[in-house]
């Protein structure tokens, strides 16, 4: 009888240990969890979001406090809907585990006058029919200021000039897009007389046709 009641006290031991961890007040420790993630939005100039800047946002309180205020710096070259993420600034974790991270969504507002694609800037350049057909030294915008471009003769609407270098930096290297300035030939307004009779001029000496190689002029 002492043997099977030592038996018994054996079985519910083992009974015991296995189910410890689904018992109130014996089971262990829960594990550390990490904390959640959090997002927040911010809208940026097209300057801003070129050159770098650094924005306030404010963090929602995690314990019914007062708002915390977070300095977040945004690259250079940030592009619209980019992440930047600041570190352990989330949710708080569990059980000793670490906060989540905090991600602030860059919405970029259009500029004016500049056109992005990628790390590459466009600016459309209207020009006379003289600066097109003579060439012409120019001024033209470009992000870091204005600078002197120059026309060669005899370049068509629509050409796209390369500026080297003067595009957006590209992220995590020590290198920059470009530029292209668009030309775009506006023609003379009202005319005066002397210019009518000097252009009919030009165009009588003029026998070149622009339309020559269009492709429908091949069918």
């Amino acid at each position: 009888m002492a043997a099977f009641g030592g038996g018994g006290t054996k079985r519910a031991s083992v009974f015991d240990q296995f189910f410890s961890g689904f018992r109130g007040g014996t089971g262990r420790a829960a594990a550390p969890q990490r904390g959640g993630d959090e997002t927040g939005h911010v809208s940026l100039s097209f300057d801003q979001a070129i050159h770098g800047a650094v924005v306030t946002v404010q963090l929602r309180s995690k314990d019914d406090g007062p708002n915390e205020t977070l300095e977040v710096k945004i690259p250079p070259g940030v592009q619209n809907g980019q992440k930047i993420r600041v570190s352990g600034r989330g949710h708080p974790g569990s059980g000793g585990g670490p906060p989540g991270d905090f991600y602030l969504v860059c919405s970029v507002q259009p500029h004016t006058y500049f056109k992005r694609d990628g790390a590459d800037i466009y600016v459309d350049i209207p020009v006379t029919v003289v600066e097109a057909s003579l060439g012409a030294k120019i001024e033209v915008p470009a992000i870091d200021g204005h600078l002197t471009l120059t026309l060669p003769p005899g370049t068509p609407s629509g050409a796209k000039l390369r500026l080297k270098g003067r595009g957006v930096s590209k992220p995590g290297r020590d290198e920059r897009g470009d530029q292209y300035v668009v030309i775009k030939i506006v023609p003379p307004g009202q005319l005066t007389e002397e210019q009518r009779r000097l252009l009919e001029q030009l165009g009588q000496q003029d026998q070149s046709d622009p339309r020559s190689k269009c492709a429908w002029n091949k069918e």
